[in-house]
């Protein structure tokens, strides 16, 4: 069954988060880029938990995305060397259970555009 992310900000970059069973849990895939890692995998190597993974609704269709609880990725930030391990451990300290809007910035074109090309 997919899942639709509800999608919190860590400053101006989106994380997508799903609740399962009262349990927030995160794409793996959007916190690399923060952390420097390349992929999900190499993230999570130092974590001894089984791989888990969402059906999530994106706007590409529908995604395996692996996710993580906080607590694994708590084990990540204590092996991690990355300059912004303390910004995200603060952020995920102090909850990210309500949504922040988008941060102000260009403002958004509608995706729902139709463009027709009439040639004579």
């Amino acid at each position: 069954m997919p899942n639709k992310p509800e999608t919190v900000f860590y400053g101006e970059i989106p994380v997508r988060t799903f609740t399962m069973n009262g349990r927030i849990k995160y794409a793996v895939r959007d916190l690399c880029g923060i952390l420097g890692y390349s992929r999900a995998d190499k993230m999570l190597a130092t974590v001894d938990s089984r791989p888990e993974y969402v059906d999530a609704i994106t706007g590409g269709g529908t995604q395996k995305l692996r996710v993580a609880e906080r607590s694994d990725i708590e084990k990540v930030l204590d092996r991690c060397r990355h300059r912004n391990v303390p910004k995200l451990r603060a952020w995920l300290r102090r909850g990210t259970a309500q949504t922040a809007p988008k941060p102000a910035g260009k403002p958004k074109t509608d995706d729902n555009v139709l463009l027709v090309f009439v040639f004579d």
